[in-house]
């Protein structure tokens, strides 16, 4: 905001230099543009807003306005009308912005950023949303994801506004300053922990949620919305936050007596619990409503969820392994062959294996719901039930049994210069539906979070040894 002030300007200096309004964005008026024209100087020149963090909220791109009221805040008559935008103190030239983000390759009619000036003791101190492709100033950080599923960025928006991992910012923040290596310290949920069904659950909520007016239109049409802005309805957003926040917290492995030591101690602890974690949210609604309504909202979404869940869920023991011989080991490494999304280390397939044929020694690496899932569906329970000496010798022949089998009917795509796997052809006509597919894709999952080298490092030397074997 100081080196690049010179390609400031206000409303009033663009007037003066022949720009007229037209939505957010500052264009040469038609006189002026014609006497250019005459000039031979053709090119159209314009101005876009420079968004400051100030401006921004939680889902909401149009939270203050220097146009606005006294105190800037954007009232709920204008936040209802959808061809309305914010008024910022300064707009720059559409071309800078341009060739700004030229420079990085950022494609996307859209941005993300954060507030970068918070508090621990404030309503909510991670702030982030997606703007219009505009300028920003640096008290609004940006994210630039590298990512081909641009639902991924919802994802991302959702996880970063979410409460949960609002509560893990607050016992970072020290001051009033959220820097990015404060970001970089927060647990942000991965991509690979978002599935078909949570994409489809998330990304309408937070479109309905962001899309309030046209200038987000790109965004929303990027991911599939490409009808008019969602009415401002609180009520409504008040309802799809919780739901996100409860899909949010069930994904972080919280219980809900967890969940509600989150919302309030005190309502787990007691009254008289010395801690507190969202007072002003909760102040603020007592104030409000008459009741903390973002606790009720949440925990009825997560209840529904729960609900939801129970009425689909597999049964106990529905990935238990009938037996363990060179029949199942062949149907569970297909599995783990088919759950893969390309080539992948022959080390990570190894281990992948190890997890789903002894699942025992993935048990102590998981947490929480995803710990006690994997357990109910395998009827595993600790890493002492494994017999080393017999997993050694008794692996090595039923391995060698499968890898043979799927290498010679070109279900198993062999790398040897990379030391790489993948699936052939052949692999989707094995037949894996079951135990086999379940805990493959189970596996495969829990590894990209743990690390393959991180989950090596945990196992017996012994197997770490057979691990280590290269296919002859």
């Amino acid at each position: 905001m100081t080196e690049d002030s010179e390609w400031f300007r206000t409303s009033s200096e663009l007037l003066k230099e022949g720009f007229e309004r037209l939505g957010a964005n500052w264009v040469q008026r038609r006189e002026t543009r014609s006497a250019l024209v005459d000039g031979c100087q053709t090119s159209q020149q314009q101005y876009v807003p420079l968004y400051e963090a100030k401006m921004i909220h939680q889902f909401d791109h149009r939270w203050a306005s220097s146009g606005g009221q006294e105190n800037g805040e954007v009232t709920q008559a204008e936040k209802g009308d959808t061809t309305f935008e914010v008024s910022p103190r300064y707009w720059v030239p559409a071309s800078e912005v341009e060739e700004r983000l030229l420079q990085i390759g950022w494609k996307h009619n859209w941005l993300m950023g954060w507030r970068a000036i918070t508090s621990s003791h404030v309503l909510r101190t991670v702030i982030a949303n997606v703007i219009p492709r505009v300028g920003v100033g640096n008290s609004m950080p940006l994210f630039f994801m590298n990512v081909d599923d641009s639902r991924l960025s919802a994802a991302l928006l959702g996880c970063l506004n979410s409460l949960v991992l609002d509560y893990v910012a607050r016992h970072k923040v020290g001051g009033t300053n959220l820097n990015f290596f404060i970001i970089k310290q927060l647990p942000v949920l991965p991509p690979t922990a978002y599935g078909e069904a949570a994409l489809q659950l998330i990304v309408p909520r937070v479109v309905e949620l962001t899309y309030t007016s046209n200038s987000m239109a790109p965004f929303a049409e990027e991911l599939g919305h490409r009808r008019r802005p969602f009415p401002w309805d609180e009520d409504r957003r008040a309802h799809l936050r919780a739901e996100l926040d409860a899909w949010y917290a069930r994904a972080y492995g919280l219980t809900r007596d967890e969940l509600r030591y989150i919302l309030d101690p005190a309502d787990v602890m007691g009254e008289d619990y010395p801690s507190e974690t969202f007072r002003v949210l909760k102040n603020s609604e007592m104030r409000k409503y008459g009741e903390y309504r973002t606790r009720r909202l949440v925990l009825e979404a997560w209840d529904r969820l729960a609900q939801a869940e129970s009425a689909t869920q597999l049964p106990d023991r529905a990935w238990v392994m009938p037996n363990f011989n060179s029949d199942t080991v062949t149907a569970q490494l297909a599995a783990i062959l088919k759950a893969l999304p390309g080539p992948t280390a022959e080390l990570k397939v190894r281990l992948a294996a190890i997890y789903a044929l002894y699942p025992q020694y993935l048990t102590p690496r998981l947490k929480g719901a995803a710990q006690r899932e994997w357990q109910r569906l395998t009827g595993s329970r600790t890493q002492s039930g494994v017999n080393v000496v017999n997993f050694v010798s008794r692996t090595s022949i039923e391995w060698r049994d499968a890898y043979t089998q799927l290498k010679g009917m070109g279900a198993l795509i062999e790398d040897v210069s990379t030391h790489t796997w993948a699936a052939g052809l052949a692999a989707n006509g094995y037949g894996t539906e079951g135990w086999p597919d379940g805990r493959a894709g189970f596996v495969v999952k829990a590894l990209d979070e743990i690390g393959v080298d991180a989950a090596v490092a945990e196992l017996p030397a012994e197997v770490q040894e057979w691990m280590k074997r290269y296919a002859a």
